[in-house]
């Protein structure tokens, strides 16, 4: 068996046994340690709920097929048990188990069994609190274990965004005159045509249509990459079909279909397009399970304390552990956000306005934010004009697809 099927198959279920609830046990290699420079990645982290009724790391768990090398496994597992403040760590092949717990003074002894907490922090209710990095356990919780109250001050920020939005201000960025409300319109309206491109128009798509729909709703910012993708497209046009269908269908394992996509000597890898260019077609395919994702999201995330480690987007399993966060803030706070301030959007929504509005949030903040602070006038003339017409461009052609998906 492979680590992660030692893992879901024995592990898990063994930890199980011991007493430890679905809730407090991370899935497989969804934990992020910060290793100097580098993200690694804990197997599994089984955690407890302390005094203050906070969900904390207590045993690491490292999986490996064989324990071989056995000095080199303990010096990773101490590593993670140590930059995530855990007593105790274990490593297994999913037969045998060695325990150990950390000393202060630095370094590790091994022990016979690993101490398990009384049940009394072994229980998960509504008041317990997680870090959103430690969300993703074998079961995350139930519908009645919502973490919404950690999320009160973000819902407060969240107002702000959709009264900007609303309210169709304008402030000078970086780039001139801008329109957050115009920029959520484009977004919205380029997820909804690349879908329609992806599950409509792939038998009888022509290299001049692609090229045309991806000028006007994929963002790529190097035109070094545009042109290689565009070389693709009329050297190789099959070869971008297929990654269209590929996309499309997206079914197995998402990181092993991640890492086929990003993999530059992989049949279905087209040359220059990056893991973010791939992250919007895959939004425009499956706006509800995956949203656009690029490093300037995740570092708003940690500054925001929604985050621990910055891990990089342009890897599978980091898109994923981010897509995941914003999965579950849609489902924990924007959801009803979204459905509180609807009406003063002047536009319709559907189900599909959802995670393209985290990644907005997000991608935006801090331009955003800076909005109020430096109370930048508002752009005038011929500028705003523009920006105007552009909206409603886009909010012309968003509108006509709502409506026909009604």
């Amino acid at each position: 068996m492979y680590e992660k099927e030692i893992a879901e198959k024995e592990v898990i279920p063994y930890l199980q046994n011991l007493g430890w609830p679905e809730q407090l046990i991370t899935q497989y290699g969804k934990v992020p340690v910060q290793m100097g420079t580098e993200v690694k990645w804990a197997d599994i982290v089984a955690m407890f709920v302390d005094e203050n009724g906070h969900a904390v790391p207590y045993l690491v768990v490292e999986v490996k097929t064989a324990l071989i090398d056995l000095n080199r496994i303990l010096a990773q597992a101490d590593s993670y048990s140590k930059l995530l403040d855990a007593q105790y760590f274990v490593v297994t092949d999913g037969k045998g188990y060695l325990f150990y717990q950390r000393r202060p003074a630095g370094g590790y002894i091994k022990i016979n069994n690993v101490p398990i907490p009384d049940k009394s922090h072994l229980t998960v209710t509504q008041n317990t609190k997680f870090k959103t990095g430690y969300l993703f356990c074998a079961k995350p919780s139930t519908e009645s274990i919502k973490q919404t109250s950690q999320y009160k001050e973000l819902g407060r920020k969240i107002d702000d965004y959709f009264n900007l939005i609303g309210e169709n201000r304008y402030y000078m960025g970086r780039s001139g005159a801008y329109s957050l409300r115009g920029d959520i319109i484009w977004h919205y309206r380029a997820i909804k045509e690349t879908h329609t491109l992806i599950h409509d128009q792939i038998d009888s798509l022509r290299p001049a249509e692609f090229k045309e729909e991806f000028e006007n709703s994929i963002m790529c910012g190097r035109s070094r990459n545009k042109k290689l993708i565009y070389s693709e497209v009329d050297n190789n046009f099959e070869k971008v079909k297929a990654f269209l269908r590929f996309v499309r269908e997206f079914q197995g394992d998402p990181e092993q279909n991640l890492d086929r996509l990003y993999d530059t000597t992989s049949d279905l890898h087209i040359s220059g397009m990056g893991p973010f260019a791939v992250s919007q077609f895959l939004a425009g395919a499956h706006p509800r399970e995956y949203t656009i994702i690029e490093d300037r999201m995740v570092n708003t995330m940690k500054s925001l304390d929604l985050i621990d480690t910055k891990v990089k987007s342009d890897t599978a399993r980091g898109y994923l552990y981010i897509n995941d966060i914003c999965k579950k803030l849609y489902n924990e706070i924007f959801s009803r956000k979204i459905e509180e301030n609807k009406s003063k959007l002047g536009f319709k929504v559907d189900r599909d306005f959802s995670l393209i509005v985290i990644h907005e949030f997000f991608w935006e903040y801090d331009e955003f934010q800076s909005y109020e602070a430096t109370q930048v006038e508002e752009a005038e003339g011929i500028i705003r004009q523009e920006q105007e017409d552009g909206t409603n461009v886009n909010l012309a052609v968003l509108e006509s697809f709502i409506e026909n998906s009604m």
